[in-house]
């Protein structure tokens, strides 16, 4: 049997027919590692130091073993036993690193220029200090610059299905009276995760509570605008929140007094509202840092 190249065996591993085996062997981080892998070979990215040369030899085994069929049962479970471990060290090995503020703000002037309409980039705003943990650069959009309803337009122009829970796309006619106090006075940059589920920190945790532990979430433009960044730029034409929902717990409210939230489900980008005192599993905070008070 002829030998794979490098690059096909990272190809077959991530979306080949062994996708599915792999899985199974990864166990519940076998999705993120090969949406890792497949990222690192859509960027032409190389492994170059002696521990990602081993990963490379232990993935194409593997590879080369569920394709000829010499996969033994004996094999399958020790892999089995060591996945979390290998998983883990895979991650940190193929994770690009952070990218540099200056970087950060170029990509946000290109999204908002291709979904929003706004040509002239945000090189003139402070990037705040980066916390630990926080990856990814957002803007705290004031209504001069994006209100809800440019924002969820802004979503179609990008071809992104949408619904809403009363089927219009008039997102400003469904919020509280006083939204508008709800909406930063100017522009601010500030950092988010860059995760393709919500906080995984802040499950289980209703709109109420977020704002009874001082907890600032993207609100709602914000969390839009993080679906154009991950669309255009981050995992292309792949959605956030495709197994939870983002609770926007901070700024604008809807008019019944619940917390508007969005996921991606059913082919769309779904706009729904929830309870203020409702909590579950998959309802989960985007976390804001710094936190600034007047998004609460």
């Amino acid at each position: 049997m002829e030998k794979m190249t490098d690059g096909a065996v990272l190809h077959q591993t991530a979306v080949g027919p062994f996708g599915d085996l792999w899985k199974q062997l990864a166990g519940p981080n076998g999705e993120e590692f090969l949406r890792k892998i497949a990222l690192v070979q859509a960027n032409n990215a190389l492994f170059f130091n002696e521990g990602e040369v081993a990963l490379r030899k232990l993935v194409t085994a593997m590879v080369e073993r569920m394709r000829t069929g010499t996969l033994t049962e004996r094999q399958l479970r020790m892999w089995r036993r060591e996945s979390e471990r290998i998983i883990e060290a895979a991650l940190a090995l193929i994770a690009p690193p952070v990218d540099a503020d200056h970087v950060q703000v170029e990509r946000l002037g290109r999204v908002w220029a291709k979904a929003f309409g706004c040509q002239n980039g945000f090189g003139h705003l402070t990037v705040p200090p980066r916390p630990e943990g926080a990856e990814l650069l957002i803007v705290k959009s004031s209504l001069s610059l994006l209100r809800p309803n440019a924002a969820w337009a802004g979503i179609g122009k990008l071809k992104i299905p949408r619904s809403t829970w009363w089927g219009g796309d008039d997102v400003e006619s469904k919020l509280e009276e006083d939204w508008e106090a709800k909406m930063p006075p100017e522009p601010e940059l500030a950092w988010v995760r860059d995760r393709q589920e919500a906080d995984e920190e802040h499950k289980n945790v209703s709109a109420n509570k977020a704002i009874e532990r001082g907890l600032v979430s993207e609100n709602l433009v914000e969390r839009m605008q993080h679906e154009a960044i991950y669309f255009l730029e981050l995992d292309p034409c792949q959605h956030l929140d495709v197994y939870n929902w983002t609770l926007c717990s901070s700024g604008p409210r809807v008019i019944d007094d619940s917390a508007p939230c969005l996921r991606w489900d059913g082919g769309a980008l779904c706009l729904r509202c929830c309870p203020l005192e409702c909590c579950h599993p998959s309802m989960r905070l985007r976390e804001v840092f710094p936190s600034d008070p007047r998004s609460s």
